[in-house]
């Protein structure tokens, strides 16, 4: 669910969305959209604080790590940079212990970053490349920490480190 945008914008539903997973015990987890414009640093530092507020650290049962939306090449006229991109998953990092999963699909790389191979450290998660829904589906997921599958569709794509 959608978390934060930028270093000011909060989702009106996240509340209501965080205590709804957690209290049906729905696996979830939270995102935060990068703005081109602003400080990867400054971001992560607002989307930690809110979803704090809430209780979601992405370690209790039920919660996944946080997702970065990397989808924004442009903003107000300022460039996406990896820098932004790296310092949002290194602050949120030094926060959790973990970096979240990047939400990211390769030909944004190839055209935005250009062509980048700094972010193949971290998890990422690609959305289907052909025309589909978003979050569109493959196969049934498993959880770490889980027996057997969810019972849910798993996203198309998943890898523990670099770009499918």
């Amino acid at each position: 669910m959608k978390a934060t945008q930028g270093e000011h914008h909060e989702d009106s539903w996240l509340g209501r969305d965080l205590a709804a997973a957690s209290s049906t015990g729905m696996i979830h987890t939270v995102f935060h959209w990068l703005d081109a414009s602003e400080s990867g640093t400054s971001q992560a530092e607002f989307f930690l604080k809110t979803v704090h507020r809430y209780g979601f650290t992405g370690t209790h049962s039920g919660e996944l790590a946080p997702e970065l939306n990397v989808e924004e090449c442009v903003r107000d006229g300022q460039h996406l940079t990896v820098q932004q991109v790296s310092d949002f998953m290194e602050r949120a990092r030094a926060d959790t212990g973990e970096a979240p999963t990047l939400y990211i699909r390769r030909p944004f790389v190839e055209e935005c970053l250009g062509g980048t191979r700094a972010l193949a450290k971290y998890p990422v998660r690609s959305p289907a490349t052909a025309p589909a829904p978003p979050n569109q589906t493959r196969s049934l997921a498993a959880v770490a920490g889980t027996s057997g599958s969810t019972g849910r569709t798993a996203p198309s794509t998943v890898s523990a480190g670099g770009m499918p």
